[in-house]
């Protein structure tokens, strides 16, 4: 099996983790629910500027992958190319073929949600043009804080959808991982390791998620959901090429010369 085939493999389990943890338990869609007000101490007009933010993020986002496709194909790194688009074209077609015709919610109560709202496509998109952008742009690994600049593009992508009420938590943490599942069969796999970061702060979520069940404090998912967005957005990057950074696994960058085909 390959490295890409495991790295995918890893995010799509995690992705149906997600999935059958918030989606097809009760106890999952009430946190799933809660999570909408997960965040009470923001102001009441913050969430009208999510709503805002969620359409400039996502039309930034498409505006970013038509530049970015264009200036490859202008200067002939047409495999570059390829994966890009195809990173883009796997992460929406994944999601809406998943969230429309193959994963069901059921219907538990109050609670409950007569669609399928995961996951989310917009935050799936945002993360996959992302993830294509580090991949494909090498000027962007000259300075560090371009690689934070991406994660946190990604994780406030994905905070605008319940702080604007668009979507649940759940849906948001879904299309980070589904982005990662098409940056890792799209992206040269790099040498590195699961580092202990990585498990520390996915074991700070799960502990901060369980609290909030067993002392009904919805407050607790807050943190939760910005440490496995922080992850998942970090792991994200990793899986098209980051280098050491952030705490979370070191990656060496790949090169156009000796990558595979998607």
């Amino acid at each position: 099996m390959t490295r890409a085939a495991v790295r995918a493999g890893a995010f799509a389990l995690a992705f149906l983790a997600v999935y059958a943890a918030a989606v097809l338990t009760p106890l999952g869609q009430q946190l799933d629910a809660a999570s909408l007000g997960a965040f009470p101490w923001v102001p009441a007009w913050a969430h009208s500027a999510a709503g805002v933010l969620r359409v400039v993020l996502l039309a930034t986002a498409g505006g970013v992958s038509i530049l970015l496709l264009a200036d490859l194909l202008l200067n002939r790194r047409f495999a570059l190319a390829g994966r890009a688009f195809m990173t883009g074209l796997l992460a929406v077609g994944l999601a809406e073929l998943l969230k429309q015709i193959l994963l069901a919610r059921p219907f538990f109560g109050r609670f409950g949600y007569e669609s399928n709202t995961f996951p989310s496509g917009h935050v799936a998109f945002t993360a996959a043009v992302a993830a294509a952008a580090w991949g494909a742009a090498p000027r962007l690994r000259a300075r560090p804080w371009r690689r934070r600049a991406l994660v946190l593009l990604v994780v406030l992508a994905a905070l605008a959808e319940p702080l604007s009420f668009a979507h649940r938590a759940s849906d948001a943490v879904g299309g980070v991982l589904l982005a990662g599942v098409a940056a890792a069969l799209c992206w040269p796999p790099s040498s590195g390791r699961t580092r202990r970061g990585a498990i520390a702060l996915t074991s700070a979520a799960v502990v901060l998620v369980a609290l909030a069940a067993l002392v009904h404090a919805p407050v607790l998912l807050g943190p939760a959901i910005v440490l496995l967005l922080w992850l998942s957005a970090v792991r994200l990057i990793a899986a098209a090429g980051m280098p050491r950074s952030l705490g979370v696994p070191s990656d060496h960058i790949p090169s156009e010369k000796n990558s595979t085909q998607c």
